[in-house]
């Protein structure tokens, strides 16, 4: 008799049954309270500071001819970890929108775009923490958000890198860049982005990918580049690494120039009593580069998506 799969047949005493939990709850654990007065202070001390630095990038800005009133990007260092729904932070009504949350040894780094002027809508929810209770309680309004508050200060690079590749350096790399969607077209951004970006000397492909809320591009630039585009520029969400795909030997090279690789392996390759080995491969003349005419691929695991999605 032919072998069957019965997955229907459970045999007991090889399985262990567990109560179900949502994976919609969440414990947290809740910030403790803090000296209200000075941690307000000191909290409202660092988005001041804030106020004056997004003075210097529109100057910044207004010398290298960008848009200026852009608005800037913040880091809210959270503790206790995952204390609060990080949700929380986008207010809707400011434009204040959450770009990505980075988990830390000791703290959660929310990483936020704050449109121009609109830090007020921060220093407002601490003063209020100051000076104000919740209804008719002792406990400060807003003291689950501002108690989990550790520190703000301006976005760096790493809190923009959410990959676990090692982030660029000094020579120029090509990046998966994801860009606020905002109001208008994927193509609209895009263009944008391209336009912007290379007066920072950043290369950008022309094909792009779309999600909901953001525009995925492929870009090429070194460290200090990316840090200004950050900086500079209101579009950059979250920045990734690109990994290699097999789009280059497949597609952009010649039969010849495939059997030029396939020959420089052979000659790296030695036999040690059944075991190979691999000699490090010389730099090619060729640089292997996301392809524009199938952009997909050059942004890895985002290519399985674009059927499904209707990319470009």
């Amino acid at each position: 008799m032919a072998e069957q799969n019965l997955p229907h047949i459970v045999i007991n005493g090889f399985v262990q049954s567990q109560d179900f939990q949502s994976p919609l709850s969440v414990r947290r654990q809740t910030a403790p309270q803090r000296d209200r007065e000075e941690h307000g202070r000191q909290l409202l001390a660092k988005v001041a500071a804030l106020q004056v630095h997004e003075q210097d990038l529109n100057a910044q800005r207004a010398e290298l001819e960008l848009p200026q009133q852009s608005g800037l990007t913040i880091a809210v260092d959270i503790v206790p970890k995952n204390s609060i729904d990080y949700k929380t932070f986008e207010w809707k009504k400011d434009g204040v929108e959450l770009l990505s949350v980075v988990e830390g040894s000791a703290a959660d780094t929310v990483t936020l775009f704050v449109p121009d002027g609109k830090l007020t809508a921060l220093a407002s929810r601490i003063q209020d923490y100051q000076s104000k209770n919740y209804r008719n309680t002792d406990k400060p309004a807003n003291a689950n958000l501002v108690n989990a508050i550790h520190d703000i200060r301006r976005a760096a690079f790493a809190q923009l890198w959410t990959d676990t590749a090692a982030m660029p350096a000094d020579e120029p790399t090509w990046c998966q860049v994801w860009l606020r969607k905002s109001k208008l077209s994927s193509s609209a951004v895009r263009d944008r982005f391209a336009d912007l970006a290379g007066r920072l000397g950043i290369e950008v492909d022309p094909g792009f990918v779309t999600f909901p809320g953001r525009v995925v591009v492929a870009a090429k630039g070194n460290r200090p580049m990316f840090e200004n585009a950050l900086q500079l520029l209101d579009l950059v969400a979250e920045v990734r690494a690109v990994p290699p795909t097999a789009a280059f030997f497949l597609a952009d090279l010649s039969p010849e120039e495939q059997a030029g690789w396939i020959k420089d392996l052979a000659d790296r390759t030695t036999q040690e009593r059944g075991r190979r080995t691999f000699r490090d491969a010389p730099r090619h003349g060729r640089e292997q580069r996301p392809s524009s005419v199938t952009a997909g691929a050059a942004y890895g695991r985002l290519s399985r998506c674009r059927a499904d999605l209707g990319c470009v």
